[in-house]
């Protein structure tokens, strides 16, 4: 009974998938990198909720996109679980005017098999754009599988572009990973409905069992991103410093405890 229930909810999210409010944006040092696993970010789970991991965590993500102080990125999430049932809570706030974003995410993950995984997400999204507010609800659906050194990931999200109100947007979010220390390579590729797709490829090397240095590029618009990892016991500091071809640049700063 357990895999046609599964079934059912898969249908459900796919045919009553409810309007949300934003699209799919890269944000943290995995966000950006494409990086998942043990030394990934708190919040990875944005990117797919089969990703959550095993043990407890809790973190914050600050970033100032582009230069511009009304473009700041604010994330708290927390995440708990074991090898059955994980669960993990996201807070987060983009930029202020004129449009100001605002999310609220609960997901779930569970096992389907040995080595592959489940996730759903539920969204409140509210957003106020001019002085005019849209709350809405969504879903996003993921899978995660794992083999040793190796793993994959799909998910599809769900956002709606706040220009375009009558419009359900999907994102398919799909990647790999190569992990075997004291190298770990990773890909990751993002397809908008209507909209851009685009792809990053990305290596992390550790240097030592504190630190651990990345690099990664986005294919699509040759956006480069450099990240360092500190790792303490429980503590962990990341830092990634991102160079678009056009735009300004700008720094993602991560903090977070694991135990």
């Amino acid at each position: 009974m357990r895999r046609p229930g599964c079934l059912l909810v898969w249908i459900l999210f796919l045919v009553f998938s409810a309007h949300a409010f934003f699209l799919y944006a890269d944000e943290g040092a995995s966000g950006l990198t494409g990086r998942w696993g043990p030394r990934a970010s708190a919040a990875v789970f944005r990117d797919n909720p089969s990703l959550l991991g095993k043990k407890r965590r809790l973190g914050a993500l600050y970033a100032k996109k582009y230069g511009f102080d009304e473009l700041a990125l604010k994330t708290l999430a927390c995440s708990f679980g074991s090898e059955g049932l994980r669960w993990g809570i996201l807070v987060r706030q983009f930029q202020s005017k004129p449009l100001q974003e605002n999310e609220a995410l609960l997901a779930l993950s569970y096992p389907l098999a040995e080595g592959f995984r489940g996730g759903i997400s539920v969204k409140c999204l509210y957003g106020i754009l001019l002085g005019e507010s849209f709350p809405a609800f969504s879903w996003d659906l993921g899978f995660a599988w794992t083999h040793g050194c190796l793993g994959a990931h799909v998910s599809l999200l769900n956002g709606e572009h706040p220009m375009v109100r009558e419009e359900i947007a999907h994102t398919i979010v799909a990647g790999a990973a190569y992990r075997k220390a004291p190298l770990h390579l990773f890909i990751k590729g993002v397809s908008q409905q209507d909209g851009v797709s685009y792809g990053v490829i990305s290596f992390f090397y550790d240097l030592t069992t504190l630190l651990s240095m990345g690099y990664g590029v986005n294919t699509g618009n040759g956006e480069h991103r450099c990240v360092v990892d500190i790792t303490h016991g429980p503590f962990s500091l990341e830092l990634a410093y991102v160079v678009p071809r056009i735009l300004n640049h700008y720094v993602s700063t991560e903090v977070s405890v694991t135990w």
